[in-house]
């Protein structure tokens, strides 16, 4: 993926169990967020007849809805402390523009997702905003890599369509 590119391939999102039986399987196109087909990959596994009681994945997974999702069906999310990983992403973020690591220009709810990446190299970390069917989303990517799209609400109009550096160096 780039900036200007989509993603030419394929993602395969996968359900296992701790034996590492497979139990659910959505291959998607490689643009495809990670963590938007964690209830079709638990129901699919409660089909197979596998009784879901925790979930573990990486922070693509760890979104709002699927947090809704894991609460409305019993499951447990293994990362306990999700429920205060705002207010410590608050503390990094404000800590970082206090020591001038972070532009103060950047939106909280934009580096929310910066920390769901899994771009290294934070010094070419770039964020943008765009338009689509008349909602507002945060792309986040460095030079080669363009992460999943966000839909995002409180942004200034004036950064739309701009390509805005996150890390000061």
């Amino acid at each position: 993926k780039s900036e200007d590119n989509d993603f030419f391939g394929y993602k395969s999102h996968v359900a296992m169990t701790t034996e590492r039986i497979v139990t659910g399987l959505e291959v998607t196109s490689g643009e495809a967020p990670d963590g938007k087909y964690l209830p079709q990959l638990v129901e699919k596994s409660k089909k197979a007849g596998i009784k879901v009681k925790e979930v573990i994945g990486d922070a693509a997974y760890s979104g709002k809805d699927n947090l809704t999702y894991g609460k409305t069906e019993n499951i447990k999310d293994v990362k306990e402390l999700q429920d205060n990983i705002i207010e410590v992403e608050k503390k990094i973020v404000k800590l970082a523009k206090e020591k001038k690591v972070i532009s103060n220009e950047v939106p909280f709810e934009v580096m929310t997702h910066v920390f769901q990446t899994r771009i290294i190299k934070l010094e070419e970390l770039y964020y943008k905003i765009i338009t689509e069917n008349d909602k507002n989303y945060v792309q986040i990517f460095d030079e080669n890599i363009t992460e999943d799209k966000f839909e995002i609400s409180n942004i200034e109009k004036k950064k739309i369509n701009k390509k805005i550096r996150i890390f000061i160096y």
